[in-house]
């Protein structure tokens, strides 16, 4: 099924670069008709960038879009409620059983990856934690900001949705089983996260990347048996050394000759990889050099 798949949007990025011809007057093609897609929340305004921009360049697409968590674009998509979604991890070993039936033909692509950055009130005086640390902060072990060389105080750890891709990539990356501590407090969105950790002097919370501002400061992390504590930013996520990095998806089972397969191939394409770089993502298509100047 990859194979095929990797030969259909082969055929549609042809067709976005120009190099196949037109379609027939009002009929779908890969840079015409209309579109609805889901995408989790964490990375939803870096696809609408995309399909803005994909619409510049083609006047005949309509691409409209919605938002959900990861877990909920995918049993939208599993149940063929939306033929392509935009997700902000990879699919579990039950999500893909549960796609992978006879009957049910699906592709899917990588179009970036996100560092999730674990942030702190600028007034905290902490700069580093290891992975080992943030377990015990987010299962309640750890609860002083004194036990981890802060200044004092209760820890407040912040949450996003669990079935968001960023909360669902961190509770794995931490071995976190039975998830977060029940009494932890949880956001509605990536938007609203950087917000809630900086009104609240005693709070940590973690966040795509892509959302980091002047409102927080991101810690340095290191992961369990390592001495080295890395700071996120594109270059560490792109050559592996920071330690929490999810992978954002496309999934569609729309066919070759279609717009989501001129979307995804657009999003794949230098300029489609570009967009995600300027967002702060770092693209997985393209050969990039990324420098860091701090």
């Amino acid at each position: 099924m990859r194979s095929a798949w990797l030969a259909a949007i082969a055929c549609a990025a042809g067709l976005v670069m120009g190099g196949c011809g037109g379609a027939k007057e009002g009929a779908e093609s890969p840079t015409g008709g209309t579109l609805s897609l889901i995408a989790a929340e964490s990375i939803a305004p870096i696809v609408e960038k995309e399909a803005l921009e994909f619409q510049r360049l083609y006047a005949k697409a309509v691409i409209t879009s919605s938002t959900a968590t990861t877990r909920e674009a995918l049993a939208l998509f599993g149940n063929r409620e939306a033929r392509m979604v935009v997700i902000s991890r990879g699919l579990t070993v039950d999500e893909k059983k549960s796609l992978d039936v006879p009957g049910f033909e699906y592709g899917i692509f990588a179009l970036a990856k996100v560092g999730i950055a674990v942030v702190v009130n600028k007034e905290n005086p902490v700069e580093r934690l290891n992975l080992e640390q943030l377990r015990g902060i987010y299962t309640g072990r750890i609860a002083s900001w004194e036990e981890v060389g802060g200044m004092g105080g209760r820890i407040t750890p912040i949450s996003l949705s669990r079935n968001s891709g960023p909360a669902e990539v961190f509770v794995q990356a931490l071995g976190l089983d039975a998830g977060l501590a029940p009494d932890i407090r949880v956001v509605a969105s990536s938007r609203d996260l950087p917000a809630a950790v900086a009104a609240d002097p005693a709070a940590i919370g973690f966040v795509g990347m892509n959302w980091l501002s002047d409102q927080v400061k991101a810690v340095a992390l290191a992961g369990d048996g390592s001495g080295d504590f890395i700071a996120v930013h594109q270059a560490s996520v792109y050559n592996g050394s920071y330690p929490l990095v999810e992978t954002a998806y496309a999934l569609t089972t729309a066919g070759s000759y279609t717009l989501a397969s001129g979307f995804i191939s657009f999003m794949a394409s230098a300029p489609g990889q570009k967009l995600f770089l300027d967002s702060g993502l770092v693209p997985v298509t393209m050969p990039v050099k990324l420098i860091r100047l701090d």
